[in-house]
């Protein structure tokens, strides 16, 4: 059952757009936006379990690792990411650095390279299109810019299954408080 929503305001910018997509996707703009707000939802969901999963994974490769430092320097005008596991040097893991200079924050993202393929990608339906939605990523992390020495990410791995815990429990919370019996 449709519930009706009141006081959404949206930039007459926005209107116009969703106006040129309904248009477009021949789908009406309450469908568009619904169908938008379900996009953000499982791009968010699937970024969640990815960190997860690398996490998860980099403890397997790594034979029970505990700890994983993720720093940042900068090298001819670049920045450059390294990643330390339990005080060793790796290949097959990086993290990619993400700068935003008006912030002076640098966003770190994490990128394992995977022994297998992964499952399909998740999908939405937007009007008459299917749009694939693969590798939402959330930062591990972020950092100020330009990074002080010294100052890298720390991630306790013999934690992570109390984090994966609260964030099930935080996500089945979320999921109850927004189904509609």
């Amino acid at each position: 059952m449709a519930k009706g929503v009141k006081g959404f305001r949206l930039d007459n910018e926005v209107v116009e757009l969703l106006d040129v997509m309904s248009k477009g996707l021949h789908a009406s703009q309450t469908d568009i936006v619904e169908e938008g707000v379900r996009v953000v939802h499982a791009l968010l969901n699937d970024a969640l379990r990815h960190q997860f999963d690398d996490l998860d994974l980099i403890r397997r490769m790594y034979d029970g690792a505990e700890r994983l430092i993720a720093g940042v320097f900068e090298e001819d005008g670049e920045a450059v990411g390294t990643v330390i596991i339990d005080g060793k040097n790796v290949d097959d893991v990086k993290v990619h650095p993400l700068v935003v200079p008006e912030e002076g924050r640098v966003y770190l993202y994490l990128n394992v390279q995977r022994p297998t393929l992964e499952a399909a990608p998740p999908a939405a339906q937007v009007g008459t299109y299917t749009l694939f939605l693969p590798h939402a990523r959330l930062p591990l992390g972020e950092l100020p810019w330009p990074v002080p020495s010294h100052q890298a990410l720390v991630i306790d791995l013999t934690q992570l299954d109390a984090l994966l815990e609260q964030h099930e429990q935080a996500a089945e919370s979320a999921e109850k408080a927004v189904t509609v019996p």
